[in-house]
This record gives C-alpha cells, structure tokens and sequence, in this order.
C-alpha cells in the first residue's frame, strides 16, 4: 500500500516518469507470477501484480502513451480477467484512442451511431 500511495503522490505533482520508475520497480520485485497453486503467498504476489500492472496501465493512460497503456492493461486482464480496473481502464483507453473524454459516461456520436446500425443489422436479420 505505501508503494500506491507514493504513486499516487506523483502522480498528483503530474512527475509521471518518477511514478512509473516506481510502479516498474514495484512490479520486478514481485517477479513473473504464473499460478499453478492457490498457496495465500501465491494469491498476495499475484493479486499485487495485477494492482501493480492496471495502475502502471494507467499512469501510461494519463501521460497519453497509449501504446503502453494497452500492454499493461492486457497483462493485467491475463493475471485476472474479472479485474475491474482494468476492464475499466481499457474502456477509458478506448475512448481516449477515439478521442472522446476517457472519464465520460455519455456515448459518442459514434457510439450511437454504432449501437443504431446494431440494432439495425438484428431487425434484418431476426425481422
């Protein structure tokens, strides 16, 4: 936890490469985790890596290397496909690559459109 709250610290003054140095660091100490057992040491470093990954996804998000942001957000959902962060983080991302307001809940133009050709594409089919 101290590790995230200093994270987050840096992530506040915007120093988004001192926060990212540190989540990286974070994430080595904690090794490459494959589970192959559910040992409560295994579950602690392994829930750690997916908290440690959808943040550094984050931190990616925010100071716009998308790229990145998708790396780590995959490696996140493949430790753990229920991470909530992450599923989040990626639908942010999405947004963001769209150029949209990561943050916003109303749909695009776009995201009508799309969901009207949908709804469309079904009356035809199943009409």
């Amino acid at each position: 936890r101290p590790l995230l709250s200093l994270v987050d610290l840096y992530m506040a003054e915007e120093d988004y490469d001192a926060a990212e140095q540190l989540l990286k660091q974070g994430i080595e100490d904690g090794g490459e985790t494959s589970v192959t057992g559910t040992s409560p040491m295994l579950t602690r470093v392994y829930g750690r890596q997916v908290i440690l990954q959808s943040k550094l996804a984050d931190l990616c998000l925010e100071s716009r290397k998308y790229g990145d942001a998708l790396t780590y957000y995959h490696k996140a959902l493949s430790l753990n496909p229920d991470c909530l962060e992450a599923q989040q983080g990626m639908e942010r991302l999405e947004k963001s690559m769209k150029g949209s307001d990561p943050n916003s809940s109303e749909m695009t133009e776009e995201d009508v459109e799309h969901e009207y050709h949908d709804d469309d594409d079904h009356r035809h089919r199943h009409g």
